[in-house]
């Protein structure tokens, strides 16, 4: 082991190489020790020692039992033998020094805690640093010693093991590993048992897992604790939650607690595509063709969450399983200002070592460096290069579009090859415009093209619509418009994503209304949704019953898909923005608008946009293009690259619900959900 260890946390215990050293007989000796180590390797004043261990006695006297007590320490140190690790000492001061070979439990302790903190966008690496961190805290700092100067650091480090137990819980809630979360929580009471709220989320964990009982005898216990240490009784949340699981438990209900392994909350568990059928066809036709030497291309277009990235992602293994080679290619916001960036990516993604080289055979050495120009990293696998000696930026960028082209082609040739375009609404303009020109020769070669781009936002760069267009009028093209679940499909989402756990009819349909059938709003509510369930535990609202009376929550993720199309409305049209704000808010033409209404965060505008019928007309009236349900139609409100945004609020739309002259929807405006389930 050849270490060091000190243990602060539940005593204290000095081990070296395996072995406890032995005991400092003196006890205000120990505690000198403890504080040095504590604060080590910085000097601390004689007179400072003194004061805090000796504070009654003469100074002369004070001295003389601080040198007897430095004389007990370095003697029990002698056994370490370790250089570096010494109390040293001077006339006026006395300083315990480490070196790198000793282990200190509280120097540990902090270590992990701030690594958690910089972890939190990796949960499995700050769920690891936490647990270790909690796992070092096997009691108070110095249990035993009641030494003022202690306290402090008692305090301070006792409060950052339940702040790390506290988050512990929201981790493994939020990946829905209930019982590791209960674990924790559990904890959290043994520690701080007049911490209400710690027993409330043992109570709710013990009903997410079926242990109902557990979380009655939970609420037993926390009464029993709460009248012997402060005479009272527990808070009227605490007394609800208790009547709302036993009414749970008398009415046979059960929580939406899906397993933290089924495909809702593992990423790593893939679904299988849901629906497509007849999509998916039409692409194995064009993929079969190009096995035979007749590439095309294949327009795949659809609003953003309605799957588009799910069903390219299984033509990539419907070509892979038929031995074609596949190019991938995924651009973000911004590539399209990088030039050729997705056929760098395509190619990075596609090409290996063996393939470069097979390529060095047979393209020119010219058309090699341009290549290489386009995609720095496949240069280690081809041979020396010769300059392509172009001397205009004209003559560069028309060399290299003819290069990019012949490595296509070679490609094909090699072995018959799909490219795949994810999100070309942000591809850059050169890639596309090369394959839009190139289009019209695939069907001689076996290369197949598929994107798939949003087609609001694809339309809104007009350069990119019009290559677009161009490959849609090309040989043998073919695009699919993908559309949304129909209600059978939505409910074999929903048991798919839940691991094949069978829901009621009624909650796929309401669910099926709620969304229009767009998988990403259904995943993301679904989702949105237990996170609701978890925070309240109330029996006389069952999940049926919730969806039912589509009071569902607006999911993270659909909010952010929302936003990227109501991210405003633009200034510079009052008219359709007064028309929209009076649709949403329920207000007749012949009222002032208040300035005010805009005035609130996204997350209420979004609530009420799913709510309000009126909205529809308004568009229509406009002439905004939109779709059948509610959630599609808000997609479609606003310009991509609009600045100002619509946000409501439940009271306003309650207090102006009897003006709207439209036809109420089946959810009541005047309605509104409580806080607690917009929240």
């Amino acid at each position: 082991m050849n270490q060091t260890r000190i243990r602060l946390l539940g005593g204290f215990l000095v081990e070296h190489d395996g072995q406890a050293l032995a005991p400092i007989p003196s006890t205000t000796a120990r505690g000198l020790f403890a504080f040095l180590v504590a604060h080590r390797d910085r000097p601390h004043t004689r007179d400072l020692l003194v004061g805090t261990f000796w504070p009654d006695q003469p100074e002369s006297a004070g001295r003389r039992r601080l040198s007897q007590a430095l004389w007990q320490l370095q003697t029990a140190l002698l056994e370490i033998k370790r250089p570096g690790i010494a109390i040293e000492t001077t006339p006026s001061d006395v300083s315990f020094v480490t070196g790198d070979r000793c282990w200190i439990d509280t120097v540990a302790f902090d270590g992990h805690l701030a690594a958690a903190a910089t972890a939190a966008s990796d949960p499995h690496r700050e769920i690891d640093q936490l647990e270790a961190a909690v796992t070092l805290y096997r009691g108070e700092f110095l249990a035993g010693f009641y030494d003022d100067w202690a306290q402090v650091e008692r305090e301070r480090l006792r409060s950052e093991y339940l702040r790390a137990l506290h988050r512990l819980v929201a981790v493994h809630k939020s990946g829905s590993d209930y019982a590791m979360a209960l674990s924790f929580a559990r904890r959290i009471t043994l520690h701080d048992p007049l911490h209400e709220e710690a027993h409330r989320e043992v109570m709710r964990l013990c009903y997410l897992l079926g242990r109902t009982n557990e979380a009655l005898q939970q609420y037993e216990r926390c009464a029993a604790v709460l009248a012997e240490e402060l005479g009272t009784e527990p808070a009227l949340e605490t007394r609800e939650l208790h009547a709302s699981i036993l009414q749970a438990r008398e009415k046979g209900d059960l929580p939406f607690a899906p397993d933290a392994s089924t495909p809702l909350h593992d990423p790593g568990r893939a679904m299988p595509l849901i629906g497509r059928n007849a999509e998916r066809s039409i692409v194995l036709r064009h993929l079969e063709e190009a096995l035979n030497g007749a590439g095309s291309v294949v327009l795949v277009e659809g609003p953003s969450g309605i799957g588009k990235s799910r069903f390219l992602h299984e033509i990539a293994g419907d070509a892979e399983w038929r031995g074609l080679s596949v190019l991938n290619a995924e651009p973000q916001p911004g590539d399209e200002f990088k030039p050729y960036g997705v056929l760098r990516s395509a190619f990075e993604s596609g090409l290996t070592r063996l393939r470069a080289q097979q390529l060095g055979v047979v393209l020119h050495d010219l058309v090699l460096s341009d290549l290489a120009r386009v995609v720095p990293s496949l240069a280690q696998w081809l041979p020396p290069l010769a300059a392509s000696g172009l001397s205009t930026r004209a003559e560069t960028q028309h060399r290299v579009a003819r290069s990019l082209r012949q490595v296509l082609i070679a490609l094909a040739e090699l072995n018959p090859t799909v490219l795949i375009i994810d999100d070309a609404q942000w591809a850059d303009d050169a890639s596309v415009g090369l394959l839009a020109n190139f289009a019209p020769e695939l069907r001689d070669h076996g290369l197949l093209l598929c994107l798939g781009y949003r087609d609001t936002e694809a339309r809104d760069r007009k350069s990119l619509w019009g290559q677009i267009l161009a490959m849609d009028a090309s040989r043998g093209q073919e695009r699919i418009e993908l559309a949304s679940l129909d209600l059978a499909e939505t409910k074999q989402l929903i048991e798919e994503s839940l691991g094949g756990t069978a829901v009621p009819a009624d909650m796929a349909e309401g669910l099926f209304l709620e969304t229009g059938g767009n998988p990403l709003f259904i995943l993301e509510t679904l989702r949105s949704w237990h996170e609701q369930t978890q925070a309240q535990m109330t029996a006389d609202v069952t999940p049926t019953e919730l969806i039912r009376t589509y009071d569902l929550p607006i999911a993270g993720g659909v909010a952010q898909t929302l936003a990227r199309r109501l991210s405003g409305l633009d200034g510079a049209n009052p008219v359709l923005h007064s028309e929209l704000v009076r649709a949403v808010y329920c207000v007749s033409p012949d009222e002032q608008l208040d300035g005010q209404l805009l005035g609130f965060g996204l997350a209420e505008g979004f609530r009420i946009l799913f709510w309000c019928q009126p909205l529809a007309r308004v568009l229509a009236g406009l002439g905004i293009r939109h779709i059948g349900s509610t959630a599609a139609r808000t997609l479609a409100l606003a310009p991509s690259r609009s600045r100002r945004a619509i946000a409501v609020t439940p009271s306003f739309v309650s207090k102006n619900a009897n003006r709207s002259t439209g036809t109420p929807t089946d959810r009541s405006v005047s309605n509104p959900p409580s806080a607690a389930a917009r929240n």
